[in-house]
């Protein structure tokens, strides 16, 4: 008879993935075999892989949600032409999908740290990295992991007065989903941090005394007590 060494394949592959490799049982020691997709009973999804020597290889990229199991028939025929064919049921087992949680995340412009969650969403093991694409962003914790883990981005103050946008990309090699850019959103730096409102418009800084912020173009009035 006829074995396969493997009969699964993850999803999301490319074409002329391995799935495994055939092997023929005779009596005959010392035979060679050849092996080919053959017509009749079973070959339903023939036209979905390719042999190669003794060696069975997809001929597409396998979707786990849309099809998971697929039937080919297979001929294996020794030097001297005789054969015998069998059927067999090749899975696919549901890979890896990357899924990042929040994927934006808005910060003070003061010094700090936030993180995101990965989890991996599909099936398999998924190893992911993380890195930041800005100096003012450092991963203190997380920067790689194997299918769920937390992330966690540390960052400067702000010194400006306009807000900041940095990036960090998470990246898992074979998964769905992959890489996913996330967005660290800083706010600018105010002047008047941790004022004191007075009422009427009016507010009071220790270091600089009471004003008033008058108009669109953001006159002070200032009464130092």
């Amino acid at each position: 008879g006829i074995a396969l060494s493997n009969s699964a394949v993850e999803e999301n592959q490319p074409s002329d993935t391995a799935v495994g490799a055939f092997s023929t049982t005779d009596l005959d020691t010392g035979d060679t075999f050849s092996y080919t997709l053959a017509a009749g009973a079973g070959d339903e999804d023939n036209s979905s892989f390719t042999i190669n020597g003794s060696n069975l290889l997809t001929a597409a990229s396998f979707n786990y949600e849309i099809k998971s199991n697929y039937s080919i028939r297979v001929q294996s025929a020794d030097q001297g032409g005789l054969s015998t064919q069998e059927v067999f049921a090749i899975h696919v087992l549901q890979g890896a999908s990357l899924l990042v949680s929040p994927t934006n995340r808005a910060v003070s412009a003061a010094a700090g740290s936030t993180t995101f969650a990965v989890t991996n969403a599909g099936g398999g093991t998924m190893v992911y990295s993380a890195a930041a694409s800005n100096a003012w962003l450092v991963i203190t914790n997380g920067a790689g992991g194997t299918n769920n883990g937390t992330v966690m981005v540390a960052y400067e103050a702000n010194p400006g007065s306009t807000a900041r946008t940095g990036l960090v990309t998470v990246t898992a090699s074979g998964a769905l989903n992959s890489p996913a850019t996330l967005t660290v959103v800083q706010a600018g730096m105010t002047w008047d941090a941790g004022y004191q409102d007075l009422g009427g418009g009016w507010r009071r800084l220790t270091w600089f005394g009471d004003y008033a912020v008058m108009g669109a173009e953001d006159w002070i009035w200032h009464n130092k007590h």
